[in-house]
């Protein structure tokens, strides 16, 4: 989870750099891929940490119920 949230900071800071580097008429097409990407990241990665939020709020209970021998 941490990973994700790190990456989603980095990807928002790059954003805002885009955003800069567009308002001074420097190389668009850069730009604009670097806020694609962002947008790509946070609509289709970051949700995934919802569903491992509920893996790890689950716990390990069931798991853990297998005997050694099981592994």
């Amino acid at each position: 989870l941490m990973a994700y949230t790190a990456m989603a900071f980095m990807w928002n800071r790059i954003v805002v750099a885009a955003h800069k580097g567009l308002a001074a008429g420097n190389d668009n097409a850069f730009y604009e891929a670097k806020i694609a990407t962002a947008r790509f990241y946070m609509a289709r990665v970051l949700p995934q940490t919802v569903s491992l939020n509920h893996q790890i709020k689950a716990g390990a209970s069931t798991l853990m119920a297998l005997p050694a021998e099981a592994f």
